[in-house]
């Protein structure tokens, strides 16, 4: 399932930097993951894009490339944003304020954490927009 490996690839790739001992596994399984979409992405790029994007982030933050994983973030945000997966768009705004705030870049992250909520109460998932309120850096 298509989705089903995107989700366990970003799992991977974020639980990789938050286990140390265990961390060459959860990559290796992010990395297959992203090898899928780079496959798919060929026969629907429209569809499959930001999500590519998203997963290529996280593995640029496993190995600490900052800058390239904020590009590919925004690279994400922007595809999702362009074919109208508001949901998707949602999704990587938060993870990459997530990352941002790992990083000390609290008020950028609370830019992005602002964006997925507006995203999220767009698609209609209240309950989220508020635990992301709620969860997210004061």
């Amino acid at each position: 399932d298509m989705f089903q490996t995107l989700y366990l690839g970003v799992s991977a790739f974020r639980l990789a930097r938050l286990e140390d001992d265990k961390a060459r596994e959860w990559v290796d399984i992010g990395r297959e993951a992203l090898s899928k979409y780079q496959t798919w992405v060929k026969y629907s790029e429209w569809n499959w894009q930001n999500k590519m994007n998203l997963l290529e982030a996280e593995s640029h933050a496993c190995e600490g490339e900052m800058e390239i994983a904020k590009i590919k973030f925004q690279a994400s945000i922007d595809s999702a944003r362009k074919h109208r997966f508001v949901h998707e768009e949602g999704l990587a705004s938060e993870l990459f304020g997530m990352y941002l705030e790992e990083n000390g870049n609290v008020d950028e992250a609370k830019q992005q954490y602002a964006l997925a909520r507006s995203c999220y109460q767009k698609w209609g998932a209240f309950a989220l927009a508020d635990r992301l309120l709620k969860s997210t850096v004061s």
